[in-house]
């Protein structure tokens, strides 16, 4: 009898999130290609409810668009019926661990303890915390998701 194989899940951070919706970003065919395997059923994808306040961030810091257009990204989002976490106490104590043996961010730690506790695959498309998280930690650059060359052009002609 074969054993099923698990379905992939990823825990994405808020700088995949935007290229989403801010298609010029780098690597936006690659975090489309992540969108559009959820929606296919190939994997799943979950967030954390502080990604949303993230996304909001990023997006009116990038200039381009108006508080009307920033929640309809963000509703978006829910109308893809992911699973969000939302705040927990016990992520939170290893989120601060993480924030200071790592020196990163309290958001950053948070979406990295969520990931371990929950065993996602974290993927971030933040380079600098990449480098800070080091090896060892369950987190994947967006630039090195695994995609197929005929994938990858069908998502930049979208």
């Amino acid at each position: 009898m074969n054993a099923a194989v698990p379905t992939p899940t990823f825990l994405l951070d808020s700088s995949v999130l935007v290229k989403w919706i801010y298609r010029e970003e780098e690597d936006a065919d690659i975090a489309l290609h992540i969108q559009e395997g959820f929606l296919r059923e190939q994997w799943e994808i979950r967030l954390a409810d502080v990604s949303f306040y993230e996304l909001a961030n990023a997006l009116h810091y990038l200039g381009e668009y108006t508080p009307e257009q920033i929640v309809e990204g963000v509703q978006s989002l829910f109308a893809m019926e992911l699973t969000i976490y939302g705040f927990d106490l016990l992520v939170l104590r290893a989120a601060l661990d993480l924030c200071v043996e790592k020196n990163i961010s309290i958001y950053d730690a948070y979406l990295v303890a969520l990931a371990k506790r929950e065993n996602l695959i974290f993927i971030t498309a933040d380079d600098k915390l990449l480098r800070k998280l080091g090896k060892g930690t369950p987190a994947l650059a967006l630039r090195d998701f695994p995609i197929k060359k005929d994938d990858r052009k069908k998502t930049k002609d979208n």
